[in-house]
């Protein structure tokens, strides 16, 4: 293999059969157990029904992150070019 260049397998973006045949095992399964998840909650114990629904709130509500309130900076008032040559001319004066 040369050093720093792709010469053989996948081309870069192609997706992974295994992975792909994986994920579809995976929702086939996830959707049949979604229509009996009514009736293993009923069958559960308080304590795990509690459980499961705190442990899948990540991924029905979004995460709230602090928001902190900053007094906005006074913008310093820009300098027209006439003002800017003015001091330019009076600081060199002043040197010399």
């Amino acid at each position: 293999m040369a050093r720093g260049f792709k010469t053989g397998g996948r081309q870069k973006g192609t997706s992974n059969k295994v992975t792909q045949d994986v994920r579809a095992l995976l929702k086939e399964l996830v959707s049949k157990e979604i229509s009996n998840i009514d009736n293993l909650l009923k069958d559960a114990e308080p304590k795990d029904r509690l459980e499961f629904i705190v442990r899948l709130l990540p991924y029905t509500l979004p995460k709230f992150e602090d928001t902190v309130f900053t007094e906005p900076q006074e913008a310093k008032p820009k300098q027209s070019f006439l003002e800017f040559i003015n001091q330019q001319i009076l600081e060199s004066a002043q040197k010399g």
